[in-house]
């Protein structure tokens, strides 16, 4: 009962209170807690209904949400997603952290990423500048578009331009094609990527290396420039 009168003084102090400008709304149907010296509110979901925070472009879902008043930040754990409703993006990891004033996030474990509907980004963390559009992904990274699927270490990238750079051992496959490359740019809106770093093209047995290698997804035309070098595998 104290738990539940907490949760809703703080509800009626808090949910008209503007950050940068925007109203952030809680809903919380497990209720709350508040250390009020401290200035950090506890939101707690009940069963299958999760806990809801509203601001700006953005909604979040989680199982457990700390609002620290003071820093304007969110931390959240356990089923996390965020939607970025313009455009519509999606995120979904195990834990989260946003910064409301500077539009910052972080997110930890299990990380998906919804670009669009053709372009999914999945790795197990993600750092995300929402202002500048910046994101990294780092750990098992994988990208999945339009029956490609990339692995590498880590992608670097703007949602805006839709340019994305995958590095480390990058391994690019679809049901006719293997590639590998230590970097990788992938031009989402001209549909191009780039292999640098000793990239190799494996078709059938038909192997292509190069100093940088092209190849457009919508043609599936291989350029190679640099020291180019071809043979068949045996």
């Amino acid at each position: 009962m104290l738990k539940s009168f907490k949760f809703l003084l703080l509800f009626l102090l808090l949910s008209g209170v503007v950050f940068a400008g925007t109203e952030l709304e809680l809903v919380a149907p497990g209720g709350g807690e508040a250390d009020l010296r401290r200035s950090v509110m506890k939101y707690y979901a009940s069963g299958s209904d999760l806990v809801v925070a509203r601001w700006n472009n953005f909604e979040v879902e989680a199982e457990f949400l700390e609002y620290q008043r003071d820093k304007s930040a969110l931390n959240g754990k356990g089923q996390v997603k965020m939607v970025q409703r313009s455009p519509w993006r999606v995120l979904q990891s195990t834990s989260f952290f946003a910064d409301l004033n500077q539009e910052y996030f972080t997110a930890n474990g299990s990380v998906k990423l919804r670009y669009d509907e053709a372009t999914n980004f999945k790795a197990e963390q993600l750092d995300w500048e929402s202002r500048t559009e910046q994101f990294n992904l780092i750990g098992d990274v994988s990208v999945n578009y339009g029956g490609w699927k990339i692995t590498g270490d880590k992608v670097e990238g703007n949602m805006n331009s839709g340019l994305f750079i995958i590095t480390g051992s990058v391994r690019i496959v679809n049901l006719e094609n293997s590639m590998r490359a230590g970097r990788v740019i992938f031009d989402r809106p001209i549909e191009k990527m780039t292999l640098r770093e000793n990239p190799v093209v494996i078709n059938g047995k038909n192997e292509l290396s190069a100093t940088e290698i092209v190849y457009d997804l919508k043609t599936k035309k291989v350029s190679a420039s640099g020291v180019v070098k071809s043979r068949v595998i045996e």
